[in-house]
């Protein structure tokens, strides 16, 4: 953990003077296989420029590949960090089919989209099953991350919650979505469980801003509910609390004179 925030640090730093996607690989990206405790100068186990045949293609290269007893067991796509990696999986999808790797990953060294066979063996799910930017890392991302440590790496058992992995990742990112705009279809499921009348478009477009703001209204009294109990805890864990929200004001105040 201590090594992948310190990573965190370091591609926060380094990000706005990395241009390439060679840079990328060396400044970004091998510190975190590293971190991850594979040794990314031994080809052995590290293998750059792995050649993944496809088709009728020959000497097609996949930037990296983690080996496993001479087989990939892990395919590394790799791409600038000033670069989006939307649409950017095609490359990887078809390295996945002609390889023995259960996992492929796509990067730009801030943001990590992983991927496996969830839907159709052997074929790379369109979906990630787990993304995470390392700017924004949640804590139950790092337990994820963990289990692709070289020491913890164990592939079914990272499969046994992919599943449930891609699917909570899509639900949470709907819900998003439906929290900041909500869609037509969204509103008029809402309205089929509360309201009587006929769901026009009219009646929808008026319902929106309402659902927005009652998606919202519960969000944020679900938090104030577990703030108040955790400050109903004992006198010492309520000054241990106020003490954390003053250190992360005043580490943000420091943040923002030296920005």
């Amino acid at each position: 953990v201590t090594k992948i925030e310190a990573l965190s640090k370091r591609v926060d730093k380094l990000k706005g003077s990395v241009t390439t996607e060679e840079a990328t690989k060396t400044a970004l990206i091998l510190p975190f296989f590293q971190a991850l405790g594979y040794d990314v100068f031994n080809p052995l186990e590290f293998t750059p420029e792995f050649i993944a045949d496809v088709g009728i293609k020959k000497g097609e290269k996949v930037d990296y590949a983690i080996m496993d007893n001479n087989e990939p067991t892990i395919l590394i796509e790799c791409k600038p960090v000033n670069e989006q990696l939307t649409n950017h999986d095609s490359q990887l999808f078809r390295y996945y089919g002609t390889s023995s790797s259960k996992f492929g990953i796509l990067t730009n060294g801030i943001e990590y989209r992983f991927f496996t066979d969830l839907e159709q063996p052997n074929k790379m799910d369109t979906k990630p099953f787990l993304v995470y930017n390392l700017l924004e890392l949640k804590d139950h991302q790092i337990k994820e991350i963990f289990k692709f440590t070289k020491e913890n790496f164990n592939v079914e058992n990272i499969s046994s919650s992919a599943y449930e992995l891609k699917y909570v990742n899509l639900i949470k990112n709907y819900l998003k979505e439906q929290m900041e705009s909500p869609s037509d279809d969204f509103v008029k499921y809402i309205l089929n469980n509360v309201y009587d009348g006929v769901k026009t478009k009219t009646v929808i477009d008026r319902f929106n801003s309402t659902v927005k703001h009652t998606l919202n209204v519960m969000i944020n009294e679900r938090v104030t509910d577990k703030l108040n109990a955790a400050l109903n805890t004992s006198g010492e864990s309520k000054v241990k609390i106020k003490e954390e929200v003053l250190d992360a004001v005043q580490e943000k105040e420091e943040t923002k004179r030296k920005d």
